[in-house]
């Protein structure tokens, strides 16, 4: 497993796959076997899991740094694929991170439906995902390039 140093120093673990346009997965890696063929995926244990290293007091602005960090060791830009919480986190980083240029949610219908009016001001563009088959057709669609 490959790491990236986050802004406060912590080290996040990440594994690379495939090659096209980078796509980050936050919070499930089951859709990388399906990108992969057309896309360089990474994939990344979030703070506090697995071999990414944890740094107290925990603030959801430490996994944003923590997601561009990666964004910025896979070139500067990415989509970002958000599952459950990572959902959550994915829509934050959206309002705050120019590095991410698409963004798919799966997540119950209804909570993201809720998650995706809240956060207005997300201006990348996003959708909320049933299958990997969505999220694939979604990623294609991508400007050449990103």
């Amino acid at each position: 497993m490959n790491r990236v140093l986050s802004a406060d120093g912590t080290p996040i673990a990440y594994e690379r796959t495939g090659s096209g346009p980078v796509v980050v997965l936050v919070g499930d890696r089951e859709p990388a076997a399906l990108l992969a063929p057309h896309f360089t995926v990474y994939t990344y244990d979030r703070r506090g899991c697995g071999a990414s290293g944890d740094t107290a007091p925990y603030h959801v602005k430490r996994e944003i740094e923590d997601l561009e960090a990666l964004i910025s060791e896979a070139g500067g830009t990415a989509a970002v694929y958000g599952h459950a919480t990572g959902a959550v986190l994915a829509l934050e980083a959206a309002r705050v991170l120019p590095g991410i240029t698409r963004l798919a949610l799966h997540h119950d219908r209804l909570l993201a439906a809720l998650l995706t009016t809240r956060w207005t001001d997300v201006t990348v563009p996003t959708l909320v995902v049933d299958t990997p088959a969505e999220l694939h057709a979604f990623l294609d669609h991508a400007p050449s390039g990103r």
